[in-house]
């Protein structure tokens, strides 16, 4: 009887730590970004990935700035490219977590 009151124990406490472990991922994603290098999830002010050292480009564009055709037509020119299973962009083998850092990168190697 001790047995089956054991495991049933054990089951629920699986259970518990299986779920509160999924929540704190769940907010790292939803509050942070995704390093390109290592794709480990870091807070969205980083400015270098705790766990490899990306040193993360600083932003100076405006994100409304280039929005509907002119994104469609900005992408094109410079061959930026969006996965929308990844939900980020990728420039020159690179992967980006928002359009304006593919943008800036793509504006400097342009010069």
């Amino acid at each position: 009887m001790w047995f089956f009151w054991g495991f049933l124990v054990l089951i629920l406490l699986l259970i518990i730590a299986g779920r509160a472990g999924g929540n704190s991922s769940d907010q790292d994603k939803q509050f942070g970004k995704k390093c390109p290098d290592c794709s480990e999830w870091v807070k969205q002010d980083a400015k270098k990935c705790r766990f490899c050292s990306h040193e993360f480009a600083e932003l100076t564009l405006n994100s409304q700035s280039i929005v509907g055709e002119q994104r469609k037509h900005y992408m094109a020119k410079h061959k930026i490219k969006f996965s929308p299973i990844r939900k980020m962009f990728k420039f020159d083998g690179q992967w980006y977590n928002t359009f304006e850092e593919a943008c800036l990168i793509a504006e400097k190697n342009e010069n």
